[in-house]
């Protein structure tokens, strides 16, 4: 399948262009996909189409066409394993000889990513899922995936803006006080 993953620094522009690209119809939109298991599973937030993560249609059958009943207990083993993977690591992952994530561990998060991945792509009826999850650490796991193709934009926006951008309060759109993060 194809991924686009936004890369870059917050407060970029990739939640805009993230949601721009989503318009196409063979396009999907996720958002910051790698905040999935914390803020979607385990949390429940609201997703952007307004409803909680577990009575949004989408998610609802993408974690169950990938997970089966058992998407819990797998965003739980995500959040598990995602803790052995840190930016200032990164350099090890650019040796092909070495991963953070060892062996079976390794092979796990991978799995786990692919098949939620797939299946984005086959409820999403999308050809490119976006991901603007702006992590660079995600970039080299990804590209390690024989099941993904890996295109990388990296976003740069003038630092001038960003300054001005990071003076302002960053507002979210909530709903009976809950942020909602997840795009659609």
């Amino acid at each position: 399948m194809k991924v686009l993953y936004i890369a870059g620094y917050g407060r970029s522009g990739s939640t805009l262009l993230d949601q721009l690209l989503g318009q196409f119809d063979t396009v999907v939109s996720t958002g910051e996909l790698e905040k999935i298991w914390q803020y979607g599973i385990v949390d429940n937030k609201y997703c952007s189409c307004g409803q909680l993560f577990y009575d949004c249609e989408f998610w609802k059958a993408v974690v169950t066409d990938a997970y089966g009943d058992d998407y819990v207990d797998v965003a739980n083993k995500a959040l598990e394993l995602r803790k052995h993977i840190k930016f200032r690591d990164m350099f090890v992952f650019t040796n092909s000889k070495t991963s953070i994530l060892k062996g079976d561990a390794y092979t796990e998060y991978l799995k786990i990513w692919g098949r939620l991945l797939n299946s984005i792509a086959k409820v999403g009826k999308s050809t490119l899922i976006v991901d603007s999850s702006k992590v660079p650490t995600f970039i080299h796991l990804m590209e390690r995936s024989s099941e993904i193709n890996l295109y990388v934009l990296n976003l740069v926006r003038d630092s001038r803006g960003v300054a001005f951008s990071y003076e302002r309060k960053k507002t979210t759109r909530e709903k009976d006080g809950l942020e909602i993060y997840l795009s659609l």
